[in-house]
């Protein structure tokens, strides 16, 4: 009688920190310890999904924050290595302060990002519909920001257009392509498609602004990567980054078609109930 719970007492011996991904064998037979060992290996996905993100969050920070501070170091140096006059010393302060705003814009970021992860490991999933939430963005675009989106179904009449997702999730994925599309487009018409195919819905969002090379397509799904400031305009560079952690999550693919130099496409393509 004892053996089980024996075997069971052992393994939880091994579990530590640097093993989070051992996992609690289960009896075959539906009693007390498959279910105690069902509840661990629950418990341990969490905790192993907890320190993945701290790891991430410290990469992420560590890797950011180095430049400006690196920056603001050497300035303060140069600055105290001999006597100045007084405009020398405001243009120095200046700079300090202009990298002292980017590493609180970074935090902010940071901070945002970390936040979002959480969010997305927690988030529950349910039916949505896909025309009605985006019904609701185009409504949210032209409503707040005076913004036109051109909606367009191309599917067979009486088809269902739901997905499982997180609806707030969802929206927050979308918003951050159609805002990158009016960023890049000089706020111009924003075009999105939903066609089916037999086993996906798929949502196209088309812009007719700068578009995007080869080389940017690699790198625009990495954290903190952002064409922005090239380009005169403002952006941490996460939004793409959690877009595509979002769309992942509900089992989805997000890709850019090949368009360069007539704007660019995001085609978001996700399982269909």
């Amino acid at each position: 009688m004892l053996k089980p719970l024996q075997l069971f007492t052992a393994d939880v011996e091994q579990l530590s920190a640097k093993n989070l991904a051992f996992r609690f064998k289960q009896p075959k037979n539906k009693d007390e310890i498959n279910l105690l060992a069902n509840s661990f290996n629950n418990l341990i996905t969490e905790l192993e999904q907890a320190f993945i993100l701290q790891k991430t969050f410290i990469n992420n920070a560590s890797h950011e924050l180095r430049t400006p501070v690196t920056r603001l170091m050497m300035t303060t140096e140069l600055a105290l290595s001999k006597d100045r006059d007084i405009p020398h010393y405001q243009q120095k302060l200046k700079e300090i302060l202009t990298e002292t705003e980017k590493i609180d814009h970074i935090i902010t970021a940071l901070l945002a990002l970390a936040k979002m992860d959480l969010e997305i490991t927690s988030s529950q999933l349910s039916t949505v519909n896909l025309n009605g939430l985006l019904n609701k963005i185009v409504e949210d675009w032209q409503q707040k920001h005076n913004l036109e989106v051109n909606l367009m179904l191309q599917i067979e009449a009486n088809s269902l257009v739901n997905v499982l997702a997180n609806a707030t999730l969802l929206q927050i994925a979308l918003d951050n392509v159609i805002g990158n599309a009016f960023k890049f487009s000089n706020n111009r018409t924003v075009t999105c498609t939903i066609t089916q195919n037999d086993d996906f819905n798929i949502m196209t969002i088309e812009d007719s602004g700068l578009g995007m090379s080869e080389e940017i397509k690699k790198e625009i799904f990495k954290p903190f990567y952002s064409r922005s400031k090239e380009n005169g305009l403002q952006g941490e560079g996460i939004g793409l980054y959690l877009t595509a952690k979002i769309i992942d999550l509900f089992k989805g693919d997000i890709k850019i078609a090949d368009n360069m130099p007539n704007g660019t496409t995001f085609i978001i393509s996700l399982p269909k109930l």
